[in-house]
């Protein structure tokens, strides 16, 4: 009862003072074409965000796909959607740090969680996140010594900063497969409590550790989680050729025995323009077999620029890749399981409208998907068409 009595007293005062001190809606106008006017003479611009540094950035993505036979065993096709939205809040600071969030929300699971069972992902953009806006990053960045090194720390994704590809590991403008993003073999934890160190001792080499808690929750904070180590060689110009070692503290029980074990993995992700039109590349991956269902997988393609056909801001790509399970889990599983590998490509055109928009169809056809496990032996085709906006 006291704390209601307290509560109506301040709502009492607050409300009698900010009528005596508050400006009319006129003056408040007033100041604020003012304040926009000594902005602009100042050449900072009409826009407060950028007048105090900050800087936004907004983006959309819609997607729409469709097979005309999924493989749960209904026999039937399906058609599905998911959107997400992206703002990005950016600072640079005097002393060359940046802070940065990124804002995320989403919704819809796309063919992947309503009828199409594969290893990999044939829309890695789809959150499934029922509208619901999340932080999900939000990180401190600082260069030091003579920016040959690099920290960063706080929310971080560490699939941004392990296993880059300049021309496969962008789902809202390159391939929308999973597999085709990211190697499909990394144990990468999802966005997390972590951080990350680049030492770049020369122009072309760049040596970069990492570390993401396992729990996605703030509550338990250990050392057990995801260690990375990668190294970047850049030996020929426009080319990234990444090796890279990681380790997950994150125990799972082996196939064979039932036994508690941490896993582990290697991957190569190579990149190389070729010319200024065209780009190839290839990424290749292997893990602990004894306690992942699949433990290793391919993937190579192709980027070409529109200006080989006057289409100079369209791009095209071409990607194939396999995903093979592990043999102890094949082996151990009850009843069998079939041993094949799936094989994923697709074929996607980025249409560019405006600097706003683009508008990319693209098609996927996946072979034995499942390793051949699904309710239906069957292949997948999938077409389907994203909506890039970019505010």
């Amino acid at each position: 009862m006291k704390r209601i009595v307290s509560a109506a007293v301040a709502a009492v005062f607050l409300f009698f003072a900010g009528n005596a001190f508050a400006l009319t809606v006129e003056e408040e106008i007033a100041l604020l074409k003012e304040d926009m006017a000594q902005m602009k003479a100042a050449g900072t611009g009409a826009s407060v965000a950028k007048s105090l540094g900050i800087d936004i950035q907004a983006s959309a993505t819609l997607i729409l796909q469709g097979a005309d036979k999924v493989n749960d065993g209904s026999g039937k096709g399906r058609n599905d959607g998911s959107y997400s939205l992206n703002v990005g809040i950016g600072k640079e600071f005097s002393n060359g740090a940046i802070a940065f969030m990124n804002l995320e929300t989403g919704a819809g699971a796309g063919l992947n969680g309503h009828g199409l069972q594969t290893l990999g992902g044939i829309n890695q953009d789809a959150i499934d996140g029922n509208s619901v806006i999340q932080i999900a990053q939000f990180w401190y960045q600082k260069p030091l010594f003579a920016n040959k090194v690099t920290v960063t720390f706080g929310k971080i994704d560490p699939s941004a900063y392990f296993d880059q590809n300049q021309y496969a590991h962008n789902e809202t403008t390159q391939f929308v497969n999973k597999a085709f993003k990211n190697n499909a073999v990394i144990a990468f934890p999802g966005n997390r409590l972590g951080f990350r160190m680049v030492y770049s001792p020369v122009e072309m080499l760049d040596i970069t550790y990492g570390y993401a808690a396992s729990n996605a929750g703030w509550e338990n904070i250990d050392c057990n989680g995801f260690n990375a180590l990668q190294v970047n060689f850049k030996p020929f110009k426009g080319g990234n050729y990444r090796f890279m070692y990681w380790a997950s503290n994150v125990h799972m029980p082996k196939f064979k025995d039932g036994e508690a074990s941490g896993g582990h993995g290697f991957a190569v992700s190579i990149d190389q323009k070729l010319s200024g039109t065209m780009g190839v590349f290839t990424r290749f991956g292997w893990r602990d077999p004894s306690v992942y269902a699949t433990a290793m997988s391919w993937s190579a393609g192709t980027q070409f620029k529109g200006s080989l056909w006057t289409r100079k801001n369209d791009t095209a790509g071409l990607a194939v890749g396999q995903i093979m399970q592990s043999s102890d889990f094949t082996g151990s599983a009850v009843p069998a399981l079939k041993k094949d590998a799936e094989t994923q490509s697709e074929l996607y055109y980025n249409f560019y409208i405006n600097k706003n928009l683009s508008i990319s169809p693209a098609v996927q056809y996946i072979l034995k998907p499942l390793g051949g496990n699904a309710a239906d032996d069957n292949n997948v085709f999938v077409y389907g068409i994203r909506t890039q906006v970019v505010f």
